[in-house]
């Protein structure tokens, strides 16, 4: 039954996901952001988006549709300029989608997650 246990039951897993996320959003920061960064914030936009489909964190729509086009601004800038630019807005944006998967994670189980991938 190791689907119905709490994610954050599983805390050096949560750990090693929240430094990935971190590392993601600081190399955009940092203006060395890589097609990986990238790929790694439109699964967790993803991620979210079938969470809040799903009934978790319904009130934070808002967070979520706000990084969803963050990413499309992003995706345009790069197509545009030939590189990964992100401006403040955007930047903020992200970084709530990640305090807001941080906060889902805290109270979802693997089934959770595991239907939320599958979504």
């Amino acid at each position: 039954m190791t689907s119905l246990k709490g994610v954050a039951q599983y805390p050096d897993h949560l750990l090693t996901l929240r430094i990935r996320n971190s590392e993601a959003l600081a190399a955009f920061v940092q203006g060395r952001a890589t097609r990986d960064d990238v790929e790694l914030l439109v699964f967790v936009s993803n991620l979210v988006q079938a969470l809040i489909a799903r009934g978790f964190g319904t009130q934070y729509k808002d967070i979520a549709a706000s990084s969803e086009a963050a990413l499309l601004r992003i995706a345009q800038r790069a197509v545009t300029h030939k590189r990964l630019a992100v401006s403040g807005p955007d930047l903020k944006a992200m970084q709530d989608l990640l305090d807001l998967q941080d906060a889902m994670m805290d109270v979802i189980t693997i089934k959770d997650m595991d239907e939320a991938i599958e979504y």
